[in-house]
């Protein structure tokens, strides 16, 4: 590995990460591109059926095609979600690790991988967490949101290691509200439950009270009696979540 000389010190440069390249997954088929752009002309009227015959490999160079519409772009993304096919879902991988892409479509591809609910789709949005550097901070908090949403076990010490005190506080209220997946848990529950009372933040301990509240254990409407007490924003909050459980 290549060093940088500061001083009397030698520290290691840490390689370049240069953006992916992505390319269609599928073969280029015999069908001409006309037909395609028919397909997508009724799609953006709001008939999304025509795209359904399609070729995989037209939908794949219509997304890479930048100079169309956002919107458009979205929803040939959604559409090669659909396929299912393990091309397919190596053409979203490749779209959620490109540093050049929009951040609006890399967010639809993080949305579409964690709806898929099972450990494949866990398990890249982990990688991506824990590996891929191309996400700024700022957007960051979106992979915890992921998490939450495709649910699966293997997610869960993810998210509870970034509810903790020491991580920053727009990922922490984040992480603290997507632990709701897994409120099923005495582990997560006991977690929130700590949160919702040490928290220094009367957000985040909003936050916890939330997702505790997707728990149906008679525990947790002992522990939202206790902490309604009173007239502040942690008190109401409480309040509320007991007035819905109570219907």
């Amino acid at each position: 590995m290549a060093c940088v000389v500061t001083g009397l010190w030698l520290i290691p440069r840490r390689p370049i990460e240069r953006p992916r390249t992505v390319v269609p997954t599928h073969p280029k088929p015999a069908s001409s591109a006309s037909e395609f752009e028919t397909a997508l002309k009724s799609a953006e009227t709001g008939d999304r059926r025509a795209l359904r015959a399609v070729d995989p490999y037209h939908l794949e160079s219509a997304f890479l095609n930048r100079n169309r519409p956002g919107g458009a772009r979205s929803v040939l993304l959604t559409e090669i979600e659909a396929r299912g096919d393990a091309a397919s879902k190596a053409f979203i991988s490749d779209v959620l690790h490109d540093a050049t892409e929009e951040m609006g479509q890399r967010l639809v591809a993080l949305l579409l991988v964690a709806r898929r609910r099972d450990d494949e789709g866990c398990a890249l949005i982990r990688s991506i967490w824990g590996e891929d550097r191309s996400w700024p901070a700022t957007q960051r908090y979106h992979l915890i949101h992921a998490l939450g949403e495709n649910g699966r076990p293997a997610g869960m010490p993810v998210v509870q290691d970034a509810a903790g005190p020491r991580t920053v506080v727009d990922i922490r209220g984040h992480a603290v509200q997507a632990l709701g997946a897994w409120a099923s848990d005495a582990s997560v529950r006991e977690h929130l439950r700590k949160v919702a009372t040490t928290d220094g933040v009367p957000l985040i301990r909003v936050n916890a009270l939330t997702a505790l509240a997707k728990s149906s254990e008679k525990e947790v409407d002992e522990f939202l009696s206790a902490q309604a007490v009173g007239n502040g924003e942690v008190a109401r909050a409480a309040q509320e979540l007991l007035r819905r459980r109570q219907k």
